[in-house]
């Protein structure tokens, strides 16, 4: 099991680093070491999970109804990081209102024998639309996500069972090995 604690100080140095002067190859090295940091925290909670995801394949196998402990933890298994990605993002509402914003500067855009100043403007107002619809999308991607999932776990019969058993094995409990 990788030392969370010891890649989350590196992580924090690295943020130290980059704070006083933001740099891309700087932001480069720090989102390198926060990809690192999500890696090794979700390996580390697979492996501490991973005892019990494997009792919890071994029920559906046999058709044994979950327990609600087992099944908010396949659910964490399955989209947790979904969930806690929506817990912590609160900018999402903002980034709607500013896509409207930002939509309604673009359409001013929209007439004949714009100058070379007035293109380079709407291409940088664009440029910074299509990065605020990553971030929209990112969220929008988490919430259908988890309702994909509950959809899918409600009132599951055998063959969801078997179904869910099989994504824990190959997308979960694979990654222990």
């Amino acid at each position: 099991m990788s030392n969370v604690k010891q890649i989350i100080d590196i992580t924090t140095e690295k943020y130290a680093q980059v704070s006083a002067r933001a740099t891309e190859d700087g932001l480069q090295v720090l989102f390198n070491a926060l990809s690192n940091l999500n890696d090794s925290s979700s390996a580390s909670w697979i492996k501490l999970s991973a005892p019990a995801l494997e009792t919890i394949t071994l029920k559906l196998e046999n058709g044994v109804a979950l327990s609600p402990e087992d099944a908010a933890l396949v659910k964490t298994a399955v989209v947790g990081d979904a969930q806690h990605y929506l817990q912590v993002e609160k900018d999402y509402d903002r980034w709607l209102a500013e896509l409207g914003e930002q939509m309604g500067k673009i359409k001013s855009f929209s007439r004949e024998g714009l100058s070379a100043a007035e293109l380079q403007q709407l291409n940088g107002l664009v440029t910074d639309t299509l990065n605020l619809i990553v971030s929209i999308q990112k969220v929008a991607s988490a919430k259908e996500r988890i309702a994909r999932f509950e959809k899918a776990t409600t009132n599951m019969d055998r063959q969801g069972m078997t179904i869910l058993r099989n994504l824990l094995k190959e997308q979960v409990l694979k990654k222990t090995h």
